[in-house]
């Protein structure tokens, strides 16, 4: 099974930033750069290890973005990020943490008394149960939710206050991964049947889910070589046939449903040992087809999505991270725009000073001229530290 999940923390993170390093190559594509940036603003609670896994927001006073940080220790778990923007400056505000190892990677936001951040808790990484939280326009708090053995959530997609999916996976007791889907009625949440590989050793997990209308939600992941694309027609899930030019090894982690007609999915296509090239799929309201994107890692390196979000059918982004030779094989941010008829790269800022690498992990598409990118990059003095990134319409910054 190719699990490629993009929200490793601490030191595992820099395992998967580094990979490239021992990836021997001669010649890589030439992709736009940008001038080494002043540091990140954004609120770093650890002098160690900061992430952020996703952003979501509603209008351009009310973002939110969530992740993880930890002390400097490795006996000292993670702990549950949430940072918010209310139109000048990013702060953090306090959100639960249950259990010994807490972690939020996916956030939706309906309004400014109204958001759902979702992850994973445990009192170790063996024994983990799905994280939801609520936000109330005061305070986060935790949400009751159906357990499963080893359960993680990894993203969420709000209609409304009476509709929301979260989907991830959990792992059976003889380690096999299973697809998971929650859904909020406004009053509860409760586990919906999920479709799985039909040869019970085969595992899948979803990464990624974008709602439309309560009878039209795409969940995405991966299911053992191959992608896993879903959706739900407001009775069940089905599993949805992918036209692609490699029907294995690619995983999707991300999703953007804008309507019945323009659906996006991205991931990792690992056809060719050692390479991982951008998976890009588009659904146009009668089938997935992959559609051509840019591959600055090259022949030998690595090129990797993890995101995506649209506004429009002429405006989307796409974020994860390369490496290639021209990099020395370390980790630098990738943003890729839709304008409607191509995916291109944009330069993006990259203020690492450490030879680790930075990554982007999530991204929210507001207006053509407001979108936010979220991750990590690494300090002067080796510390990961988080990275949030502005699109105002010409440039993106960091902030």
């Amino acid at each position: 099974m190719v699990h490629l999940n993009h929200r490793a923390t601490g030191s595992s993170l820099a395992v998967v930033l580094t990979a490239g390093l021992a990836v021997a190559g001669t010649t890589a594509e030439a992709a736009p750069t940008a001038a080494r940036s002043p540091a990140a603003h954004s609120p770093n609670p650890s002098p160690c290890a900061n992430d952020l896994s996703a952003v979501g927001a509603d209008s351009p006073t009310d973002a939110w973005a969530v992740g993880d940080y930890s002390k400097c220790s490795t006996t000292l778990p993670p702990r549950t990020l949430a940072l918010h923007w209310n139109g000048t400056s990013w702060s953090q505000v306090p959100t639960p943490n249950p259990a010994f190892v807490d972690n939020l990677f996916g956030v939706s936001v309906l309004s400014p008394t109204n958001a759902w951040a979702v992850g994973v808790y445990g009192k170790s990484a063996a024994t983990t149960t799905g994280l939801i939280l609520h936000w109330n326009g005061t305070s986060w708090s935790r949400a009751k939710i159906p357990g499963k053995p080893q359960e993680f959530l990894n993203s969420v997609s709000a209609l409304s206050p009476a509709d929301v999916w979260a989907v991830g996976y959990y792992i059976t007791k003889t380690d096999v991964f299973k697809t998971l889907a929650l859904h909020w009625n406004g009053t509860v949440w409760s586990l919906v049947p999920s479709p799985n590989p039909s040869r019970p050793a085969e595992g899948a997990d979803l990464m990624g889910v974008g709602a439309v209308t309560s009878n039209d939600v795409w969940a995405v992941g991966d299911a053992g070589q191959a992608h896993m694309v879903l959706h739900w027609n407001g009775s069940a899930w089905s599993r949805a046939r992918v036209t692609d030019l490699g029907q294995f090894t690619t995983s999707c982690n991300g999703a953007s449903a804008r309507s019945r007609t323009d659906a996006w999915a991205v991931g990792v296509d690992g056809e060719t040992p050692g390479v991982n090239d951008t998976y890009l799929v588009h659904w146009n309201g009668t089938k997935w087809s992959q559609v051509a994107s840019p591959n600055p890692g090259g022949d030998h390196g690595l090129t990797n999505t993890y995101a995506v979000s649209a506004d429009s059918v002429t405006d989307a982004w796409a974020v994860g991270y390369y490496s290639s030779r021209a990099t020395g094989y370390i980790g630098v941010p990738l943003i890729l725009h839709w304008n409607g008829s191509v995916w291109s790269q944009v330069p993006s800022p990259n203020p690492n000073h450490y030879p680790i690498g930075s990554r982007l992990n999530g991204v929210t598409a507001v207006t053509p001229a407001d979108a936010w990118a979220v991750g990590l990059y690494h300090n002067s003095s080796g510390a990961q530290d988080t990275l949030i990134l502005h699109w105002n319409g010409t440039v993106w910054s960091v902030v």
